[in-house]
């Protein structure tokens, strides 16, 4: 990296070339490519712009040097929704996830039926994202995703016990099966109605030290990741890949299984203790190359080659919701995983940013807010 600095009176020529209109501007050049920053010369201007400059260098960096890539989400089957449109939701939609996609260099697009998706995966697909579908898959639209994952596809898969559907099919293949029933504590979670359904409301800090969490783990003083109605996964046997998996986060101690849903643990079924919440899952796949053409010449036999699928399962969607995804622990959650699904952590590097950002909720969640923060 160089870093230079010109007068634009000075400079006329070169000013024009890297359009900067006036001082006060920060160009990034990389080859024949430039982004323009404007910054101000005087500090009364300059301020609030300076707050943000890292994630702004961020952004560019990434405009400039990476290539860019697609994010689909999965549609048609009841998601959560990535668009906001105003009014009420029935459930919170996920336009912060599109955020932090874009930051980060995607081109966020919808993906159902209408779009191929019973027929394959676009092979522009650079990561999957599904959040809380309501309705079932069909069978062909499951053996798409399946084969995007075997292909060496990157998946975020984001379900809750509200719905109940034959994604969590899906997840066994693979040796992780997804269980539906809210999780509840009686000591750490937040107050929001003062009610017992406040027991639903959980926070944790405990992770492991797996890269999809590096933030986490290195900041469990400070950081918590916040869970609304939580299932909780489990790792079982007889999956058909051989896949790697590494529960990452865990609930805090004396968490139950509330079976019955009084947001009481009752008797043995809902014995106290940690659940797992998220896990990473990783596969290695053999390609199979195609046969030579006949005619062609003969060559030795090689191994072959190998594709690897990564996969982040996560029990509760509400966990990545525009509800929460502003509290630190939640952000840094999904970026983290972000970084370890495309094995890119040293570019998709942590952001500082001293800009105040104007959060806009409704009063429910404004008492969510109010009591995580005191």
């Amino acid at each position: 990296m160089q870093i230079r600095v010109y007068d634009h009176v000075m400079e006329p020529k070169l000013a024009k070339d890297l359009g900067a209109r006036q001082n006060g501007s920060l160009v990034y050049r990389y080859g024949d490519k430039t982004e323009v920053v404007r910054i101000g010369a005087e500090m009364g201007e300059a301020r609030g712009r300076l707050a943000k400059v890292d994630e702004e260098f961020q952004n560019k960096f990434l405009k400039l040097v990476a290539d860019k890539r697609i994010a689909y989400f999965t549609a048609g089957h009841g998601e959560r929704t990535y668009e906001w449109k105003g009014g009420e939701e029935a459930r919170h939609p996920v336009t912060g996830l599109k955020k932090i996609l874009r930051k980060q260099n995607f081109e966020v697009k919808p993906l159902g039926l209408g779009q191929g998706l019973g027929a394959d995966v676009p092979e522009d697909a650079s990561l999957l994202v599904v959040v809380d579908p309501a309705e079932d898959f069909l069978p062909e639209e499951l053996d798409s995703l399946r084969r995007y994952l075997e292909g060496g596809g990157r998946m975020w898969i984001a379900l809750d016990p509200e719905h109940s559907t034959n994604v969590a099919g899906l997840l066994e293949d693979f040796g992780l099966r997804f269980q539906a029933t809210p999780l509840a504590n009686e000591r750490y979670f937040m107050r929001a109605s003062y009610k017992k359904a406040d027991r639903y409301n959980l926070f944790t800090n405990s992770t492991s030290s797996h890269p999809s969490v590096n933030t986490l783990s290195q900041n469990a003083s400070r950081l918590a990741v916040v869970l609304i109605g939580s299932g909780f996964l489990e790792k079982i046997e007889g999956s058909k890949a051989e896949a790697r998996i590494v529960m990452t986060l865990r609930s805090m101690p004396m968490t139950w299984a509330d079976e019955n849903r009084n947001l009481e643990p009752d008797g043995p079924e809902e014995q106290k203790k940690t659940y797992d919440l998220v896990a990473a899952v990783a596969a290695d796949f053999r390609r199979d190359d195609k046969e030579p053409a006949e005619g062609a010449p003969h060559q030795e036999a090689k191994e072959p080659a190998k594709e690897q699928m990564r996969l982040i399962v996560l029990a509760d969607a509400d966990a990545l919701s525009d509800q929460v995804i502003g509290n630190l622990g939640n952000y840094f959650f999904f970026e983290d995983g972000l970084k370890w699904l495309f094995e890119e952590e040293p570019l998709l590097g942590s952001v500082g940013t001293e800009e105040d950002v104007r959060i806009r909720h409704t009063k429910e969640e404004d008492m969510v807010w109010f009591y995580t923060t005191i």
